[in-house]
């Protein structure tokens, strides 16, 4: 990792020996909070959530407009949104 790098890390906490003093690492359980809202198949959008929160890079409102105009599964993109917000509460806990 670069010095002043920035990590996002699926799980409560980095496993031992990953450590890395010079880099901000985030633990977000992103498959736990996935599990809870009902599917494993969002992960990645509580980590992108979380993403968006942390850097600002995205609104979400364009993110979300984005997952729409490509989704192909109208109940898998309402859990997407889900995991999105979860991610978003998940890091302004964790940013505090």
């Amino acid at each position: 990792m670069l010095p002043g790098s920035t990590v996002l890390y699926n799980g409560e906490a980095i496993p031992e020996g990953c450590k890395n003093e010079q880099s901000r690492v985030h633990c977000i359980p992103a498959a736990k909070i996935a599990d809870s809202l009902g599917s494993a198949k969002v992960t990645n959008m509580v980590m992108l959530g979380a993403l968006l929160e942390l850097t600002q890079a995205l609104p979400k409102q364009t993110a979300l407009a984005l997952l729409q105009e490509k989704a192909l599964d109208a109940k898998l993109l309402e859990l997407d949104r889900l995991a999105i917000d979860a991610g978003i509460n998940w890091m302004r806990k964790e940013i505090i």
